[in-house]
């Protein structure tokens, strides 16, 4: 199963619960404006964040001038669920110095630029803009949705 599939599957199962008009505010955005990367390895002169800290590790990454800021969803190649995530793309390439083995994960997401990252930061005083934990950012969803193109690109590895 792919990302998008794993992604629609979940936003379908959601659907069906009949939560109302925003109810995967979040998979809609990443179905029509997000783009799927395969990862490879972790260059070696990045540097490993800390675990589970991926929205703050992507962040310093971006900031430090390593990458664009992406977030969205990855997903295990063994195991079909997507999680939310954040990483940075760098050339086309996945820079995620989160995941141990970054390379047996699918990625789909949206670009954030660091302007937009940093104004959303400064709102909500927490890392990750999609979901600030306490439910979409509906708001930001929706710039997104008005200002991305439409795109099914796949990047792969090398």
């Amino acid at each position: 199963m792919s990302i998008r599939e794993a992604v629609q599957q979940y936003s379908d199962a959601l659907q069906s619960l009949n939560f109302g008009e925003h109810h995967t505010p979040i998979e809609g955005l990443l179905l029509a404006k997000g783009e799927v990367f395969e990862a490879g390895t972790c260059p070696k002169h990045i540097k490993r964040g800390t675990p589970k800290h991926c929205f703050c590790n992507a962040t310093r990454l971006a900031w430090g001038g390593i990458g664009k800021y992406y977030e969205g969803v990855v997903m295990s190649k063994q195991l079909p669920f997507p999680i939310h995530h954040a990483w940075v793309v760098e050339n086309g390439k996945v820079i995620d110095n989160t995941l141990r083995e970054p390379d047996q994960y699918e990625y789909l997401g949206v670009w954030i630029s660091t302007p937009m990252l940093n104004e959303t930061l400064r709102e909500t005083g927490v890392y990750g803009v999609l979901d600030c934990g306490r439910g979409a950012n509906i708001k930001l969803i929706e710039k997104l949705h008005q200002e991305l193109p439409c795109t099914t690109t796949t990047t792969t590895k090398e």
